[in-house]
């Protein structure tokens, strides 16, 4: 990277929530986001660092997501993306290369569910290299598989960043317990805690994921549901409408199924990862019996 941030601040966000995708980051967030001094990205995703770029670029890139932004408010980003460095590698790097200061927050969920949640997500998302058979998928896309090597993630984050720096959580802590997740989040950025107390509700899931019949991609291109969308970011009533008609257009997407051959080929993948995960960190959730 070259160039430098203007009046002496960093040109990247002070806290980035890195993933892992599908580990409850979306609720994570917009809880943080009710916190006074904290700034949510806009998009929480945007990816910026996913690529190498000059400091004056990532300057105004962030400008963008964090419209009105400044001191002492905290910017937070939560691109997913950034702990799949298989797809994406080097991020950590460019992270403290921008800010050595950042703070890192990475959520962790049974790694198992995970990438089945993550399959679910990408086949609403119609994702063209996404097979339709989930066993075919885990073995053919990288990032299903990548994404839920905790230890090989957070290992990159801890090559660049001391470990006083970096916060891991539980998925199954933030379900049961999201009030105490958010106040060791908010100690972890050095701010007091939220006002209120947060609500328990998991957002993004996977279950209420779809995918689009026919009729309704033809209507996704019809002048009508542009303005419905339009109306919908606004609207109560009309996010309603928005809702009724894709519950009654599109279908619901089938659960995953293992296969005994996949299953054992991610398992030995995995568990290794999830033992070096578990001597690190003083162990792992309970729940966590596929791994």
């Amino acid at each position: 990277m070259t160039g430098g941030a203007s009046a002496g601040l960093p040109p990247v966000p002070e806290a980035f929530l890195v993933g892992a995708h599908r580990a409850g980051t979306t609720t994570l967030c917009e809880l943080l986001g009710r916190h006074p001094v904290i700034q949510v990205s806009s998009p929480k995703e945007p990816g910026v660092l996913r690529k190498d770029k000059p400091l004056d670029v990532l300057e105004r890139a962030y400008e963008r997501c964090f419209p009105g932004w400044s001191p002492p408010a905290l910017r937070l980003e939560g691109s997913t993306i950034y702990s799949q460095c298989a797809v994406y590698p080097g991020v950590a790097e460019r992270i403290a290369t921008a800010n050595p200061r950042a703070r890192i927050i990475y959520s962790l969920r049974e790694p198992l569910r995970r990438i089945e949640s993550a399959w679910v997500q990408y086949r609403s998302e119609r994702r063209t290299d996404i097979p339709d058979d989930f066993n075919v998928a885990v073995r053919e896309v990288p990032e299903l598989l990548d994404a839920s090597l905790y230890w090989k993630q957070l290992s990159e984050y801890r090559a660049v960043f001391p470990d006083e720096q970096i916060l891991v959580v539980f998925f199954d802590d933030l379900r049961s317990d999201p009030d105490g997740v958010v106040a060791a989040c908010c100690a972890h950025l050095g701010v007091g805690p939220v006002p209120a107390p947060v609500a328990g509700v998991v957002r993004n899931r996977s279950a209420d994921k779809r995918r689009e019949a026919g009729a309704l991609r033809l209507l996704r291109r019809s002048a009508a549901l542009e303005r419905l969308n339009r109306m919908s970011r606004s609207s109560r009533a009309a996010r309603a409408v928005k809702a009724w008609v894709r519950d009654r257009t599109a279908r619901p997407i089938p659960s995953p199924t293992w296969a005994p051959d996949v299953l054992e080929w991610v398992r030995a993948r995995i568990e290794p990862d999830t033992a070096a995960l578990a001597a690190h960190l003083g162990g792992v959730p309970r729940s966590w019996t596929g791994a």
